[in-house]
């Protein structure tokens, strides 16, 4: 089989998956050589590593190859949206397709829970819901253009736990796009792994990472914003008010950029929904706060999840005309109306663990071109449901993620104090388990924290339990504690931060390299025992009664900043447990409890993408005892499939990645579908 990057023998590449293709091209011909040519051959180049197309049953049906994505419904488990790509940002389409049913350029989807109904074609049919370009406002720059269009179908009355097998066409069924598959949430509570990152862009090693992440075979992958650096710096925003106003001009905005960044995600975004966040690039110089672009290619952003739907208050919704996006007064329904502000927050439960994303731009005080815009309203909303969830019998674990670190040791970009100050004593009061951040481009892991202070010292592969105090009025019992772990997983792809202040828990020690072997990439560390760390602070007057209900210090809306001395380092016990600059992603394994107020735990594995074979460099778990009622049966996984550290272990992907090798094939011969 001829690559873009090498040749593999048509005897291995015939068996081979994704992964096992990418760690054989690098182990032949070099890190540096495989996908070079990605970086090069642009969006024309199918994509980038879309030659890792699986080698299955859907290849004989395949006419077309473009770009396709899915992501979760208003309920995980009984819906789905799946998007794709017509054209691109320099050429529409032709025909264009149209949502209307019966013509000849019908945007259409077909899905069966059979692989063999769905190469009989005798799978049902649904039309397009959403088709549109993004709005781009007039008066950019010349070539500042976007001629793709992007479609979508939303899959609603879906069986939780269920494969389903799908393809789309844009000419009414003449034609079918390559076909994948995705698995709905379960019902019950179970074991399951999810995966995240940050900061992708796209380069070879943004390929690297979307490789590792697959080998995990998660559930789904959080992206914890900055996906195609389209907006091509602080972008100035349409905004009906302030010094930017009707200001929607930007030399450097390049939205062809997202047709490349959506072919690197491949195959990966078929088969996994991707859960974007939004961090400040994703602020492009067009309206709806400088949201336009990502809300049109990604409509479970527009419609967010559990139990609710993102609407309009005044009644005006998502219009596609090919030109106009209008959508004000966000509001996310979720059994009450919690009044958000934003277009682009969101929250969904899977199994025992509620996950909640939020919009750091709304109160970073590094970077304000977003400051204040919901006027203190996302932060109601996050105690409301914050408050939900711990009152409920059926989430154990808590996981926020939005950009901007609210503790980070790097010298690049460091703190944001302005989101910190308002969030993290939330945090601390409803005992959020984990935190996931971006910004800054590397891995770095906090010990527990509680009141901007180390609960206990964490070492890698070490383990603690959490405990919810009910707002402070109970102890811990003995053993346990409660904090959050802060972990920035922003070495999703872009350029690396290799430089950080001060020592940490125990990675770089006093050789000041935190090296992980295998990895030819080296960091410089600030081996120094100063406090130098930057944190931004806010500066401006502060606006008051903007987080109703909060614990005390927990209102304001930042105003943009400056930075200082970072005043929660403590040089003796600093925050910082594991750090280090490479291209990596998160890999958590969820275990459910098998008994009614039995232990569960989440093992946060930090994945080094590298090397070959990935390995995980630096882990924690986090134990809780539950809450939640567990069905009779508990479905057990495998060591190999929770790909358990014992001490200082390394674990490869790459035997993991031929375990689901068979696990898939197994799919691939039977009618039903197996979990």
């Amino acid at each position: 089989m001829e690559t873009p990057y090498g040749e593999i023998p048509s005897k291995l590449a015939k068996d081979m998956r994704p992964q096992e293709m990418h760690d054989y091209l690098k182990k032949r011909y070099g890190r540096r050589t495989v996908l070079k040519g990605v970086a090069l051959a642009g969006a024309a180049a199918a994509a980038g590593p879309i030659f890792w197309r699986r080698a299955d049953a859907f290849a004989a049906s395949s006419t077309t190859t473009t770009p396709q994505w899915i992501g979760y419904g208003s309920n995980p488990a009984t819906s789905m949206w799946v998007s794709w790509s017509a054209g691109s940002a320099g050429t529409d389409p032709s025909p264009v397709p149209t949502t209307t049913s019966g013509q000849a350029n019908s945007a259409v989807l077909q899905y069966a829970t059979s692989l063999s109904t769905l190469n009989a074609n005798e799978g049902q049919v649904v039309s397009a819901d959403l088709l549109g370009q993004v709005p781009i406002p007039t008066g950019q720059p010349s070539g500042n253009v976007d001629d793709t269009y992007y479609i979508s179908a939303l899959l609603t009355g879906l069986t939780p736990g269920t494969t389903y097998y799908y393809k789309v066409s844009n000419n009414n069924g003449s034609s079918w796009n390559s076909g994948a598959y995705f698995t709905t949430a379960p019902s019950t509570v179970g074991n399951f792994t999810f995966c995240a990152t940050g900061d992708e862009y796209e380069d070879s090693d943004t390929a690297e990472v979307i490789a590792s992440i697959l080998a995990y075979n998660p559930a789904f992958t959080i992206v914890a914003g900055d996906l195609s650096y389209a907006s091509g710096g602080t972008a100035t925003l349409g905004k009906e008010y302030g010094a930017n106003a009707s200001n929607t001009t930007q030399a450097s905005y390049t939205p062809g950029d997202w047709d490349t960044f959506f072919s690197y995600l491949g195959e990966s975004a078929q088969y996994i929904p991707w859960i974007v966040g939004v961090g400040n690039h994703e602020m492009e110089p067009l309206t709806v706060d400088g949201y336009a672009g990502v809300l049109t290619r990604f409509p479970d952003l527009a419609q967010s999840a559990n139990g609710g739907s993102n609407t309009a208050e005044n009644g005006s919704s998502i219009t596609y005309t090919g030109s106009s996006f209008t959508w004000s007064g966000y509001t996310i329904t979720n059994g009450n109306t919690y009044n958000t502000g934003s277009p682009v927050v969101r929250t969904f439960t899977y199994g025992n663990v509620a996950f909640i994303q939020l919009d750091g731009n709304d109160l970073s005080a590094e970077i304000s071109e977003n400051n204040g815009y919901t006027g203190g309203q996302q932060t109601n909303w996050l105690i409301a449901q914050l408050a939900t969830y711990r009152n409920s019998q059926t989430v154990d674990f808590i996981v926020v993620y939005f950009h901007n670190c609210l503790y980070c040791t790097n010298s690049t970009h460091g703190s944001d104090g302005g989101i910190r100050n308002v969030w993290q004593p939330i945090f601390d009061n409803w005992n959020v388990d984990l935190v996931i951040n971006g910004h800054v481009h590397a891995y770095e892991r906090s010990q527990p924290l509680f009141n901007n202070a180390v609960v206990q010292q964490v070492a890698s592969s070490g383990s603690y339990t959490n405990f919810y105090t009910e707002q402070g009025s109970v102890t811990p019992p003995s053993g346990a504690i409660s904090a959050t772990t802060y972990i920035c997983a922003g070495g999703g792809g872009q350029s690396l931060y290799t430089t950080w202040y001060g020592y940490a828990g125990g990675d770089d020690g006093t050789s000041g390299d935190g090296h992980v072997t295998g990895d030819s990439n080296t960091s410089t560390f600030t081996t120094g025992t100063s406090p130098f760390l930057d944190v931004w602070k806010v500066s401006g007057t502060v606006e008051s009664g903007t987080a109703t209900g909060a614990p005390s210090g927990a209102s304001g809306v930042a105003t943009g900043g400056s930075t200082e001395n970072d005043p929660a380092y403590n040089a003796a016990a600093p925050f910082s447990a594991w750090r280090y600059a490479t291209w990596s992603h998160l890999a958590v394994n969820v275990t459910a409890p098998t008994t009614t107020g039995g232990q569960t735990s989440m093992q946060i594995l930090g994945v080094d993408a590298n090397v070959s074979p990935t390995v995980v460099m630096d882990s924690v778990t986090i134990i809780r005892d539950s809450v939640v009622q567990p069905p009779a049966s508990t479905p057990e996984v495998s060591a190999t499939d929770l790909l358990v550290v014992a001490g200082g272990a390394i674990v490869g992907a790459g035997a993991y990645a031929a375990h689901r090798k068979a696990q898939r094939e197994r799919i691939f011969v039977s009618s039903r579908p197996s979990n």
